[in-house]
């Protein structure tokens, strides 16, 4: 079921331990709103609304996705934002499972993450589609702090979830 990774995917695959931490630590500003974009487009809401980034992220990842290809939105059984709640709890898992990649428990996670989305009618082509969503979408919320050192991590982030068979 794996895809074929897209062009900007590193080869060989490598995730270093900076490079985890980097994944970590954007992943984890995007998730709980503290990056450059948002304290610059939005200072009055910073602090006031916590979830507002990562609400902002999924919106326009979906957004995106669905611009691409309009018939994915019949896989959402969920509502909206609760489908955008669990993906960001999918993400937040996996960059926690990240300290020991292709460890045997975050290969099980995505696995498992990938046969509940094939039962829902996604193809692998759709998450090839997603990842380049994403790696779009993340350079434009991380605003000045996006750096060539993390767009790599995250390159080399998806080639690992995306190889997972």
């Amino acid at each position: 079921f794996a895809p074929m990774l897209p062009r900007w995917v590193p080869d060989p695959v490598v995730l270093t331990r900076t490079m985890v931490r980097t994944l970590q630590d954007s992943w984890r500003r995007i998730n709980n709103g503290g990056t450059s974009y948002f304290r610059h487009r939005f200072p009055v809401l910073t602090g006031l609304i916590d979830n507002l980034p990562s609400v902002c992220f999924y919106s326009t990842m979906f957004e995106y996705f669905f611009r691409r290809r309009p018939a994915a939105a019949e896989m959402f059984v969920h509502g909206f934002h609760e489908q955008g709640q669990l993906f960001m709890g999918a993400f937040d898992t996996v960059v926690s499972l990240l300290p020991q990649p292709n460890t045997h428990e975050l290969v099980m996670y995505i696995r498992k993450l990938g046969l509940r989305h094939r039962n829902y009618g996604a193809q692998p082509f759709h998450f090839v589609m997603l990842a380049d969503i994403f790696m779009g979408v993340i350079k434009v919320f991380m605003g000045s702090d996006y750096t060539e050192s993390m767009a790599l991590a995250w390159r080399s982030f998806w080639g690992m979830v995306l190889s997972v068979k």
